[in-house]
């Protein structure tokens, strides 16, 4: 049989759905998310409800049928690039050349071979995510150039700056001068340096593949700490943070990365009396929320929506960030299988969180 590639869900469209019943049942059996409906009015609810990854679709249905149903597909932006492939009874000529003219990617008849539809499913399965994959490309490099257009070159531009006024009157100015411009220039160098760090995190973390493993989260914070020292020294407040932990799934070089990242934002955003809490809570089908929370100014609900997209930029009283921080964060976490978010009322801080597969380990040791 056809090897598959499985995804997360296939919409089967069809009044009279128990003709397909072997082919549900085989994709089901191989890790699909499968959802009936028997009438295009149906399908066209769920569509927009919960987009599928592909569209099995019967060409006569009640009130509205499969190439209306088609039609309203590549109409619609939102789900313009999900395929569809016909699935009929009629074998006329000129039913096919609708199913097409209307966007259809492809069209089987009844009854289906089993090895047949799955190889159709797989290749168009396939072929849209290698579009997917080279539209996120494309959206990178645009962050890229916009970042390297941007926020390097405010940072550059001050260096040169004050480099080309040293270099020219260096004999005019005092030592308490000279002093001040060197510091403005390594502060600058230290934020530009900064940005091309994350954009080449950012690129890595899409091309590089990593093995999970049981986390040492006790041993992953410990560093984290350290690392964030240099930020922490310049203000006042305390770390309330658990002396035990769960164990969960993940890649601890990439963890470490989103807990400086959110620890960063809480010193920077928390106010100057700082009085951060680290927790974590275990949730629904065994994974676990970890969360950092912070006493600052906190998020309007538009923030909340844009936070962790590129070029989101966390606003405080002083400090502003150049975007790509909290897409890493979202980045590493959709690599690992797990998920982020914030939640935040302005003017009583901000709660950032990511969650993580609870390790079977932890399991165990749970029982």
């Amino acid at each position: 049989m056809a090897s598959i590639i499985p995804t997360e869900k296939i919409l089967i469209v069809d009044d009279a759905p128990q003709q397909l019943a072997g082919l549900q049942t085989i994709l089901e059996i191989h890790g699909y998310e499968i959802e009936v409906v028997s009438k295009g009015a149906n399908a066209l609810h769920s569509i927009l409800a919960n987009p599928p990854d592909i569209i099995l679709l019967d060409i006569v249905m009640p009130e509205i049928d499969g190439f209306e149903v088609c039609k309203f597909v590549k109409n619609y932006e939102a789900t313009e690039d999900i395929p569809v492939i016909f699935i009929s009874g009629c074998d006329d000529p000129e039913a096919k050349m609708i199913a097409f003219a209307v966007g259809g990617d492809d069209y089987l008849t009844k009854p289906v071979m089993i090895d047949e539809t799955i190889a159709r499913i797989n290749k168009h399965i396939s072929k849209r995510s290698k579009t997917i994959e080279m539209e996120d490309q494309i959206d990178d490099l645009k962050s890229y150039s916009t970042m390297v257009a941007h926020d390097i070159k405010n940072p550059v531009g001050i260096m040169q700056g004050f480099a080309d006024q040293l270099y020219e009157n260096w004999e005019d100015y005092s030592d308490e001068d000279k002093r001040h411009y060197m510091n403005s220039i390594r502060r600058n160098a230290k934020k530009a340096n900064s940005i091309v760090d994350e954009l080449l995190a950012f690129s890595s973390i899409r091309q590089k593949e990593v093995t999970t493993e049981p986390l040492d989260m006790n041993a992953i914070f410990a560093t984290v700490e350290k690392r964030v020292h240099t930020w922490w020294k310049d203000y006042s407040g305390t770390i309330h943070r658990p002396t035990n932990w769960p164990i969960v799934t993940g890649y601890g070089p990439w963890v470490e990365e989103v807990w400086v990242n959110y620890m960063s934002n809480a010193i920077k955003y928390g106010g100057r009396d700082l009085d951060i809490h680290i927790g974590y809570k275990h949730i629904e089908k065994d994974y676990v929320q970890f969360w950092v929370q912070d006493h600052g100014a906190g998020l309007s609900e538009t923030d909340q929506a844009i936070v962790f997209a590129k070029h989101a930029r966390i606003k405080g009283t002083d400090q502003e960030g150049h975007g790509l921080g909290l897409a890493i964060v979202k980045r590493i976490m959709d690599k690992l299988g797990g998920y982020v978010g914030v939640e935040s009322q302005l003017g009583e801080g901000c709660l950032f969180y990511f969650a993580l597969p609870l390790a079977k380990v932890a399991e165990e040791e749970l029982v």
